[in-house]
């Protein structure tokens, strides 16, 4: 069994959906998905959680692939709101949902080694190939970042696919210490940056084929749409997500995704329709 875990509120549905149904449709094993989530509207209006409409459509849909699949979501809303009320990256360009990742460890039901995907994420290939790999010693196997490599650190990873062993994380109390940086000290790139820096000596750096963030090769197996920054003819992001089709289109110009866009848009439907 594939053990997977994403993070995000009711407006990734698309994301998380389209990103399971091609692990799915490409994987022979069951998925074990664990979907971490919260309510902030007190934060956002628009921050309410991933809900469980969302979360048994989904899964209805995947066991048609595999009967065996689940999917399970986790309120870490509690944990989060105790330990960042007062946090200097609460409010930033970055939802809460990107940092509750850093809260595995209150969750007694993930296993002792997980995969964490971004909601745009697509996988091309079996994830058997990733899963794996060995992370025996380590804290987490990931792929340098595509630009972070060269205007931050040498050894900065991408934390958008990350291969993780929590039972290693948990006894080093990597979470704890990477919570505690971020109830005091302001980072851009806030979950990010702190996995970087306390897991730098239990990083596993993989080949780019494990989180493509540039441009698709014949050997990826996980293409993730992060944005990108831009310096010509501006200073800007380039933003394409895989559920905006239109936009990969003109961004990225490939219609490699198409079909599974045509299929994932019928299940879209479905749901809305109910």
């Amino acid at each position: 069994m594939i053990h997977l875990v994403y993070c995000g509120n009711d407006r990734v549905f698309k994301g998380i959906l389209m990103s399971l149904y091609s692990a799915q449709t490409g994987t022979k094993e069951a998925l074990d998905v664990h979907v971490l989530t919260g309510d902030f509207t007190d934060l956002d209006p628009r921050f309410k959680p991933f809900n469980e409409k969302q979360r048994s459509f989904i899964e209805k849909k995947l066991r048609f692939l595999n009967p065996a699949t689940t999917i399970t979501l986790h309120d870490v809303a509690p944990y989060f709101m105790e330990a960042f009320a007062h946090s200097p990256n609460l409010h930033n360009s970055y939802t809460p949902y990107a940092m509750l990742r850093l809260f595995m460890d209150k969750i007694p039901e993930l296993p002792d080694k997980v995969l964490y995907l971004d909601v745009d994420t697509i996988v091309l290939k079996d994830l058997a190939k990733l899963c794996a790999i060995d992370i025996a010693g380590k804290d987490f196997a990931g792929v340098l970042d595509a630009y972070g490599r060269y205007l931050i650190h040498p050894h900065y990873v991408n934390t958008g696919v990350l291969l993780m062993n929590l039972s290693q994380m948990k006894k080093e109390g990597a979470f704890a210490k990477c919570i505690k940086l971020l109830a005091t000290h302001h980072y851009f790139f806030p979950d990010q940056a702190v996995l970087n820096k306390v897991c730098k000596k239990g990083k596993l750096y993989l080949p780019r084929e494990y989180n493509e963030q540039k441009k698709l090769q014949s050997s990826t197996l996980i293409r993730h749409y992060c944005n990108q920054p831009r310096i010509f003819p501006y200073v800007h992001a380039m933003i394409a997500k895989p559920w905006e089709i239109e936009r990969i289109h003109k961004v990225y110009k490939t219609s490699i995704h198409d079909k599974l866009y045509r299929e994932c848009s019928t299940i879209w439907e479905e749901f809305e329709n109910e």
